[in-house]
């Protein structure tokens, strides 16, 4: 019982509904029965009709869909019998969750395949910006974003610093983690973040745009973050346990100070 409340409480803190998973992991419980418990998130691939269609031709039918209102996201709920059911998150990026009785491996094995086709796994190297959705702040990830470093393109003194930013940002104890980029149009300064996003694979980059800079202390993007953490995180286990690192892009800094300063005055 101490896992299924473990479970219980993982789903409870996230940001989508899992009531339908709840009920069928409750009443394995009752019976004293564990569930196979599945989780795959990523980008959608390919269309949401399909995998409905293609969960249908294993037996589950669609019990009720949500639509944001104000946004692409759709929340789709699936049940078998009560013991088997799936919940679907569809949108900029997709999150599913699937419960199955604990002595049936094939339907488990067969939604995990059928899922698969239609996702595209997050990877290492991912940029992510915050986006408005459901009245609250939540990360979504806009694609991959790292590529190698061309070493050659940049001057001996660069490259130093480069590697001392990249240092200082994998540390465990970082004597600063600030790192400027200056330089004209032109100069390399946009490849030379995509380099260093591909020479951290661990961490996750997080875009901010100048007008957002002084969200970033409000709670709601502080719970977008710990939110994009459980996300990554299967049933209590890293995936990665190196990924604890947030990196914050900041596009222009230098409008975004003189943005807060011009408030100050007002």
């Amino acid at each position: 019982m101490d896992e299924i409340h473990r479970i219980l409480q993982h789903l409870n803190s996230s940001t989508t509904s899992t009531w339908l998973l709840e009920r069928a992991i409750t009443r394995l419980a009752l019976e004293g029965r564990l569930a196979l418990i599945g989780k795959v998130d990523g980008y959608p691939v390919g269309n949401l009709d399909d995998l409905l269609k293609d969960l249908n031709g294993i037996g589950f039918s669609v019990l009720s869909t949500e639509k944001d209102l104000v946004g692409p996201l759709q929340k789709i709920y699936l049940v078998r019998n009560p013991y088997e059911a799936i919940f679907i998150r569809w949108g900029l990026d997709m999150f599913v969750n699937f419960v199955c009785k604990d002595d049936d491996e094939h339907m488990y094995s067969a939604v995990s395949t059928i899922v698969s086709r239609y996702v595209r796994p997050t990877t290492s190297g991912c940029v992510y910006v915050f986006v408005r959705s459901e009245n609250m702040w939540r990360t979504s990830s806009i694609g991959k974003g790292s590529v190698p470093l061309i070493w050659d393109n940049y001057a001996p003194e660069v490259q130093a610093k480069v590697k001392r930013a990249v240092e200082q940002l994998k540390s465990s104890t970082p004597s600063g983690r600030l790192t400027i980029l200056e330089g004209i149009a032109g100069s390399g300064k946009s490849f030379l973040v995509r380099g260093i996003i591909d020479m951290i694979p661990d961490a996750r980059f997080i875009y901010v745009p100048p007008g957002m800079v002084e969200a970033l202390g409000n709670a709601d993007t502080i719970q977008a973050l710990l939110d994009l953490h459980d996300n990554e995180t299967s049933w209590g286990e890293k995936k990665n346990p190196n990924n604890n690192l947030n990196v914050f892009i900041l596009e222009d800094a230098d409008l975004s100070r003189s943005a807060e300063r011009a408030w100050q005055k007002i």
